[in-house]
Protein backbone atom coordinates (compact mmCIF):
# COMPACT_ATOMS: atom_id res chain seq x y z
CA UNK A 1 0.00 0.00 0.00
CA UNK A 2 1.49 3.28 -1.14
CA UNK A 3 1.02 6.29 1.09
CA UNK A 4 1.80 9.70 -0.38
CA UNK A 5 2.81 12.25 2.21
CA UNK A 6 3.07 15.98 1.57
CA UNK A 7 6.65 17.11 1.02
CA UNK A 8 6.19 20.88 1.32
CA UNK A 9 3.86 23.36 3.07
CA UNK A 10 1.76 23.90 -0.09
CA UNK A 11 0.96 20.19 -0.45
CA UNK A 12 0.19 20.01 3.25
CA UNK A 13 -2.38 22.83 2.96
CA UNK A 14 -4.02 21.24 -0.11
CA UNK A 15 -4.18 17.84 1.59
CA UNK A 16 -5.72 19.36 4.72
CA UNK A 17 -8.35 21.22 2.66
CA UNK A 18 -9.28 18.04 0.77
CA UNK A 19 -9.66 16.10 4.02
CA UNK A 20 -11.85 18.84 5.53
CA UNK A 21 -13.96 19.03 2.37
CA UNK A 22 -14.48 15.26 2.33
CA UNK A 23 -15.37 15.24 6.02
CA UNK A 24 -17.92 18.09 5.65
CA UNK A 25 -19.45 16.65 2.46
CA UNK A 26 -19.85 13.18 3.95
CA UNK A 27 -21.40 14.65 7.12
CA UNK A 28 -23.96 16.65 5.11
CA UNK A 29 -24.78 13.65 2.92
CA UNK A 30 -25.24 11.31 5.89
CA UNK A 31 -27.39 13.82 7.81
CA UNK A 32 -29.60 14.40 4.74
CA UNK A 33 -30.11 10.67 4.28
CA UNK A 34 -30.91 10.18 7.96
CA UNK A 35 -33.44 13.05 7.87
CA UNK A 36 -35.12 11.66 4.75
CA UNK A 37 -35.35 8.17 6.27
CA UNK A 38 -36.78 9.56 9.53
CA UNK A 39 -39.38 11.66 7.67
CA UNK A 40 -40.41 8.67 5.59
CA UNK A 41 -40.63 6.52 8.70
CA UNK A 42 -42.81 9.06 10.52
CA UNK A 43 -45.19 9.49 7.59
CA UNK A 44 -45.36 5.74 7.00
CA UNK A 45 -45.94 5.13 10.73
CA UNK A 46 -48.87 7.55 10.75
CA UNK A 47 -50.40 5.90 7.68
CA UNK A 48 -49.99 2.42 9.15
CA UNK A 49 -51.55 3.60 12.42
CA UNK A 50 -54.57 4.96 10.55
CA UNK A 51 -54.90 1.72 8.58
CA UNK A 52 -54.65 -0.30 11.79
CA UNK A 53 -57.45 1.77 13.32
CA UNK A 54 -59.54 1.27 10.17
CA UNK A 55 -59.01 -2.50 10.25
CA UNK A 56 -59.98 -2.59 13.92
CA UNK A 57 -63.13 -0.61 13.18
CA UNK A 58 -64.12 -2.91 10.31
CA UNK A 59 -63.35 -6.01 12.39
CA UNK A 60 -65.41 -4.81 15.35
CA UNK A 61 -68.39 -4.27 13.04
CA UNK A 62 -67.92 -7.68 11.38
CA UNK A 63 -67.55 -6.22 7.88
CA UNK A 64 -67.09 -8.89 5.22
CA UNK A 65 -63.61 -9.18 3.72
CA UNK A 66 -64.99 -8.64 0.20
CA UNK A 67 -65.91 -5.11 1.30
CA UNK A 68 -63.18 -4.39 3.83
CA UNK A 69 -60.29 -5.10 1.44
CA UNK A 70 -61.38 -2.53 -1.20
CA UNK A 71 -61.98 -0.02 1.61
CA UNK A 72 -58.48 -0.50 3.00
CA UNK A 73 -56.94 -0.35 -0.47
CA UNK A 74 -58.69 2.88 -1.36
CA UNK A 75 -57.87 4.44 2.01
CA UNK A 76 -54.20 3.54 1.59
CA UNK A 77 -54.09 5.02 -1.92
CA UNK A 78 -55.80 8.23 -0.85
CA UNK A 79 -53.46 8.69 2.12
CA UNK A 80 -50.41 8.12 -0.10
CA UNK A 81 -51.32 10.93 -2.50
CA UNK A 82 -49.86 14.37 -1.90
CA UNK A 83 -52.51 16.94 -0.98
CA UNK A 84 -52.63 20.01 -3.18
CA UNK A 85 -52.01 23.21 -1.28
CA UNK A 86 -54.45 26.10 -1.25
CA UNK A 87 -53.79 29.78 -0.66
CA UNK A 88 -54.66 29.39 3.04
CA UNK A 89 -51.81 26.89 3.46
CA UNK A 90 -49.19 29.41 2.25
CA UNK A 91 -49.23 32.20 4.82
CA UNK A 92 -46.18 33.89 3.31
CA UNK A 93 -48.33 35.07 0.40
CA UNK A 94 -49.71 37.76 2.71
CA UNK A 95 -46.36 39.56 2.77
CA UNK A 96 -46.12 39.81 -1.03
CA UNK A 97 -46.95 43.18 -2.53
CA UNK A 98 -50.39 43.59 -4.18
CA UNK A 99 -48.74 44.11 -7.58
CA UNK A 100 -46.93 40.76 -7.43
CA UNK A 101 -50.01 39.03 -6.06
CA UNK A 102 -52.07 40.35 -8.98
CA UNK A 103 -49.46 38.98 -11.39
CA UNK A 104 -49.44 35.65 -9.52
CA UNK A 105 -53.23 35.24 -9.57
CA UNK A 106 -53.33 36.19 -13.26
CA UNK A 107 -50.65 33.61 -14.05
CA UNK A 108 -52.43 30.90 -12.03
CA UNK A 109 -56.08 31.52 -12.87
CA UNK A 110 -55.96 33.61 -16.04
CA UNK A 111 -55.66 30.65 -18.46
CA UNK A 112 -58.81 29.05 -16.99
CA UNK A 113 -60.82 32.26 -17.24
CA UNK A 114 -59.56 32.87 -20.79
CA UNK A 115 -61.27 29.68 -21.96
CA UNK A 116 -64.69 31.31 -21.42
CA UNK A 117 -65.85 33.28 -24.52
CA UNK A 118 -67.35 36.11 -22.46
CA UNK A 119 -64.17 36.57 -20.39
CA UNK A 120 -62.05 36.40 -23.53
CA UNK A 121 -64.17 39.05 -25.27
CA UNK A 122 -64.05 41.37 -22.26
CA UNK A 123 -60.29 40.97 -22.10
CA UNK A 124 -60.01 41.99 -25.75
CA UNK A 125 -61.98 45.16 -25.05
CA UNK A 126 -60.14 45.84 -21.76
CA UNK A 127 -56.69 44.18 -21.78
CA UNK A 128 -56.44 44.23 -17.98
CA UNK A 129 -59.93 42.73 -17.44
CA UNK A 130 -58.85 39.16 -16.58
CA UNK A 131 -56.02 40.38 -14.36
CA UNK A 132 -58.41 42.67 -12.46
CA UNK A 133 -60.97 39.87 -12.07
CA UNK A 134 -58.29 37.47 -10.81
CA UNK A 135 -57.12 39.94 -8.18
CA UNK A 136 -60.40 41.55 -7.06
CA UNK A 137 -63.23 39.07 -7.67
CA UNK A 138 -61.83 35.56 -7.29
CA UNK A 139 -61.67 33.21 -4.35
CA UNK A 140 -59.79 29.90 -4.40
CA UNK A 141 -61.52 26.76 -3.16
CA UNK A 142 -60.00 23.30 -2.73
CA UNK A 143 -62.56 20.50 -2.48
CA UNK A 144 -61.88 17.01 -1.23
CA UNK A 145 -63.06 13.81 -2.84
CA UNK A 146 -66.83 13.36 -2.57
CA UNK A 147 -67.53 16.96 -1.59
CA UNK A 148 -70.88 18.28 -2.79
CA UNK A 149 -70.30 21.50 -4.75
CA UNK A 150 -73.94 22.39 -5.40
CA UNK A 151 -77.34 20.74 -5.27
CA UNK A 152 -80.76 21.30 -6.86
CA UNK A 153 -82.64 24.38 -5.60
CA UNK A 154 -79.38 25.88 -4.32
CA UNK A 155 -79.05 29.57 -5.08
CA UNK A 156 -76.00 30.36 -7.17
CA UNK A 157 -73.49 32.61 -5.41
CA UNK A 158 -71.04 32.95 -8.26
CA UNK A 159 -69.51 31.11 -11.21
CA UNK A 160 -66.97 28.33 -10.64
CA UNK A 161 -64.08 27.55 -12.95
CA UNK A 162 -62.47 24.15 -12.34
CA UNK A 163 -58.77 24.36 -13.22
CA UNK A 164 -57.63 21.07 -11.66
CA UNK A 165 -59.53 17.84 -11.05
CA UNK A 166 -62.92 16.71 -12.32
CA UNK A 167 -66.54 16.93 -11.25
CA UNK A 168 -69.16 14.19 -11.43
CA UNK A 169 -72.70 15.39 -12.17
CA UNK A 170 -75.63 13.41 -10.78
CA UNK A 171 -79.02 14.23 -12.35
CA UNK A 172 -81.91 14.86 -9.93
CA UNK A 173 -83.97 11.80 -9.08
CA UNK A 174 -87.32 13.55 -9.45
CA UNK A 175 -88.46 14.60 -12.95
CA UNK A 176 -88.10 18.32 -13.53
CA UNK A 177 -90.07 20.80 -15.58
CA UNK A 178 -88.71 22.62 -18.59
CA UNK A 179 -85.36 24.16 -17.89
CA UNK A 180 -85.47 27.90 -17.41
CA UNK A 181 -82.47 30.14 -16.82
CA UNK A 182 -81.88 31.05 -13.21
CA UNK A 183 -81.93 34.70 -12.19
CA UNK A 184 -79.67 36.16 -9.53
CA UNK A 185 -81.55 36.15 -6.25
CA UNK A 186 -84.14 33.67 -7.51
CA UNK A 187 -84.28 29.89 -7.85
CA UNK A 188 -86.66 27.81 -10.00
CA UNK A 189 -89.55 26.11 -8.28
CA UNK A 190 -88.49 22.70 -9.62
CA UNK A 191 -84.94 21.36 -9.56
CA UNK A 192 -83.16 21.35 -12.87
CA UNK A 193 -79.52 21.59 -11.85
CA UNK A 194 -77.75 18.29 -11.17
CA UNK A 195 -75.78 17.58 -8.05
CA UNK A 196 -72.05 18.05 -8.55
CA UNK A 197 -69.50 16.03 -6.62
CA UNK A 198 -65.74 16.12 -6.95
CA UNK A 199 -63.89 13.03 -8.13
CA UNK A 200 -60.64 12.86 -6.22
CA UNK A 201 -59.48 16.30 -5.19
CA UNK A 202 -60.62 19.30 -7.16
CA UNK A 203 -59.50 22.89 -7.14
CA UNK A 204 -61.81 25.63 -8.32
CA UNK A 205 -61.82 29.38 -8.51
CA UNK A 206 -65.11 31.15 -7.82
CA UNK A 207 -66.07 34.48 -9.35
CA UNK A 208 -67.95 36.47 -6.73
CA UNK A 209 -71.19 38.13 -7.85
Amino acid sequence: EAVITPTNPGELVVTTLFVLFGFIFSSILISSLITAVMDYGLSNRERMSNLKTLRQFLCQHSVDSKLSLPIEKQANERMSTVRRLSEKDVSVLNVISPTLRAELWAAMYGPSLSKHPFMRTCNILVPSFIKDVCFCALSHEAEGSGSVIFEPKMEAKGARFVYWGTLDYHPPSAPSVAVTPSVRGMTPQEPFLPTAKSIGSANAIRVKP
